[in-house]
């Protein structure tokens, strides 16, 4: 008999990718999301359900008319300028303690999806570590700190779940961050200071992987683990590779600048906005690394180098590129 999974969002890029990893020969998957999917986008076998997570009444009322074997909470709301800070509890806070309530009375595993923002803009310390001290600076990654605070409050209470807390995503089919960094490199836009800067990205499948290690059953509940891979890349080395792939050449180090200049216009850069990379050529000044030792010990995750590995986002990009010239 097939397990029934509970999927929140498979229209995200994280949901998706989990959506498509899920065997339908193995698991009935039910997918709560915001948006009216159409038949071109649905994955056979998967049964759809229109729910706004902020809708307390009519998600309350579909988790009682269902029976799971296991949720998976990827459906929040994340930060936009325009969004209102009013509109991040009831959608990452007030949705996850609802799940937390459905996986308790039927004793069903709970994987979360976090964030590593909730240790701030700038960290307390490198590498981060799940006992850095937690730091949120806007509503959105607050509302985060709070959903997790629920789940290990909870899991001291019989809850089995598991927070996963991935970085900067990458892979195929991505039209994220690490896409939009390619594309800054291909215009030769992206510029970096003359400074050691080093970056830690998550490769896609580590978070395949680290979900199906859970849904096995083989993890012990009450954990938080930061997904990433295996060690981090210095930023000047991958934003070289990435040009070398796509103009075979070296990125011209006209755009590697003094680093009291790239300061000084980075510092601008975040006086105009609140997003946690700032302004599209001066996005990366600091260094942020983590420990990824836990994660890949207890999870048994492959040892992936974001060099060479990141040049699936690249090889995306391109065909992407190409496919609209024609």
């Amino acid at each position: 008999m097939k397990e029934h999974l509970l999927l929140t969002d498979g229209e995200g890029y994280l949901g998706k990718a989990i959506l498509e990893s899920l065997s339908t020969t193995k698991y009935d998957i039910s997918v709560i999301s915001s948006k009216q999917i159409q038949n071109l986008h649905r994955k056979e076998g998967v049964n759809y359900i229109n729910i706004e997570l902020s809708d307390n009444k009519k998600l309350i009322d579909f988790l009682n008319g269902e029976k799971f074997d296991g949720i998976v909470h990827t459906g929040t709301l994340i930060y936009k300028k325009f969004i209102k800070a009013t509109e991040y509890a009831p959608v990452n806070t007030e949705s996850t303690l609802n799940l937390i309530y459905k996986a308790m009375s039927q004793d069903i595993p709970l994987v979360f999806f976090s964030t590593l923002g909730i240790f701030g803009r700038l960290p307390a310390e490198l590498p981060v570590c799940e006992r850095t001290l937690e730091n949120p600076h806007n509503e959105y990654h607050r509302s985060m700190q709070i959903s997790e605070h629920l789940i290990k409050n909870y899991c001291m209470k019989g809850l089995k779940a598991i927070i996963l807390r991935p970085s900067m995503l990458y892979g195929n089919g991505d039209f994220g961050l690490s896409y939009r960094m390619v594309d800054y490199v291909d215009k030769k836009s992206l510029v970096l200071p003359n400074r050691r800067v080093k970056i830690h990205l998550t490769n896609i499948e580590l978070i395949i992987q680290s979900l199906r290690r859970i849904l096995e059953g083989d993890i012990e509940f009450g954990e938080a683990f930061i997904v990433a891979d295996v060690e981090p890349v210095i930023l000047t080395d991958l934003v070289r590779f990435i040009s070398r792939q796509i103009h075979e050449t070296d990125y011209p180090d006209s755009l590697i600048i003094d680093d009291f200049i790239y300061y000084s216009r980075y510092k601008y850069a975040l006086r105009k906005t609140e997003t946690l990379y700032h302004g599209k050529h001066y996005q990366f000044y600091h260094s942020w690394y983590f420990d990824t030792i836990n994660a890949h010990n207890k999870l048994s995750l492959r040892s992936i180098k974001t060099i060479p590995e990141f040049k699936h986002t690249i090889d995306f990009y391109i065909n992407n590129k190409s496919a609209k010239r024609k």
